[in-house]
């Protein structure tokens, strides 16, 4: 099955894994965070990989009798023909918005390219998200009897088609998310312990493959309380007297005000900090957009560097600040270790802080060299 969208691709498909993991069945996996199992993955040198290299992982999960695959699907992968000869029983649709236009230069091409897996591919079986506007037009050019509809927007008609998933509730917690849910399968409540009004999306997508590959719903619904937090995804960190921290991966506009907007619907009470930087040597458009989603949710911003590369480093941040309107509150720290310890170090027990762009990530690249480096390390030693 084939995962594709600007954002979510990774904690779909590890969803829809690990969730086959807590019923005692594996699912192989391929994308940014690894190729493997859920529990053993090793690095991938891109979220699709080379035609050769999805050959010899389908062939190695072959050896091992695992004969379902969960691949993250990219437009880059798409374009450059990767996966142009494979079949797929799957194709899921988790949103589409501006991302990666310093390769495909403009918003359509972009989409087109996300397109041409679903239309040249083949295809069995089409899991939309139509809360999403390309995902609403796109169901228009599907054959009806092979899509599956997931939504949490009431007013959407679901009578046309014959399997869909629909959240008529849901009730937000800062520990858990309540999902009351009708299908075609049936319904029932998802008790999860996933960070976001995005992951209820992101849940649902991976309920409907495991129900079309065929997984009771009751054995699904029972589970979904085990799930944890994908590595670099919405992952919160919460230890007495310090402020809460959540590290994710978002790293254009969309993600940006989708992560920041969770916080602030869960900590309307409190102070949200920002800890965030820009790639360099890649799509400029969406800087300045990102720092005034930024500006516009949360109460303190600090900018630092992710992945500066061969880009001036100061002309990174101006770009951020462009479009900031008061620049009120907002520190500039280049470097990330102290940018994060700023952050722990000045903010209220009661507050949340949102470090953002890097996620899974272990490196920093500063001009053409990869020096190690992890939020997450600097995040555990800070709350020892």
């Amino acid at each position: 099955m084939g995962v594709t969208g600007t954002n979510g691709k990774s904690s779909v498909t590890h969803l829809i894994a690990q969730w086959s993991y807590l019923l005692k069945r594996t699912i192989g996996i391929m994308g940014t965070l690894g190729n493997g199992t859920y529990n053993d993955l090793k690095p991938s040198v891109n979220t699709t990989e080379s035609f050769v290299n999805i050959q010899r992982f389908l062939k190695k999960m072959l050896k091992k009798h695992i004969k379902i695959i969960a691949m993250e699907i990219s437009s880059h992968g798409i374009a450059q023909n990767r996966i142009s000869k494979l079949y797929f029983s799957i194709a899921i649709l988790t949103n589409i918005t501006s991302d990666h236009l310093d390769y495909h230069i403009n918003l359509e091409n972009y989409i087109q390219a996300k397109w041409k897996f679903f239309s040249q591919n083949r295809i069995q079986t089409f899991i939309i998200n139509t809360d999403d506007n390309i995902g609403r037009t796109w169901i228009k050019k599907l054959p009806k009897n092979n899509v599956i509809i997931v939504s949490t927007h009431q007013t959407f008609n679901f009578s046309s088609f014959k399997k869909w998933i629909f959240a008529h509730h849901i009730i937000y917690k800062k520990s858990q998310t309540d999902i009351y849910f009708k299908s075609s399968w049936g319904e029932g409540v998802l008790n999860s312990k996933l960070f976001g009004r995005f992951n209820v999306i992101n849940l649902l997508l991976a309920l409907a493959t495991l129900l079309e590959l065929g997984y009771p719903i009751s054995y699904l619904i029972k589970t979904c309380n085990k799930i944890q937090a994908i590595y670099g995804r919405m992952q919160l960190f919460k230890v007495p007297n310090k402020p809460s921290i959540i590290i994710d991966y978002a790293h254009n506009e969309d993600a940006f005000r989708n992560v920041l907007k969770t916080i602030r619907e869960i900590y309307y009470h409190n102070k949200i900090w920002c800890v965030f930087g820009c790639g360099g040597d890649r799509d400029k458009s969406k800087r300045s957009l990102m720092g005034a989603v930024a500006e516009t949710i949360a109460d303190n911003i600090i900018l630092t560097n992710d992945n500066p590369r061969n880009e001036n480093q100061k002309q990174i941040i101006e770009d951020i600040l462009e479009k900031c309107t008061y620049k009120k509150n907002i520190y500039i720290i280049l470097n990330r270790k102290n940018a994060i310890t700023f952050a722990v170090t000045h903010a209220n027990i009661d507050d949340c802080i949102a470090i953002l762009g890097k996620g899974h990530e272990k490196y920093q690249i500063i001009k053409n060299k990869r020096y190690h480096f992890s939020d997450h390390e600097v995040i555990k030693k800070l709350l020892e």
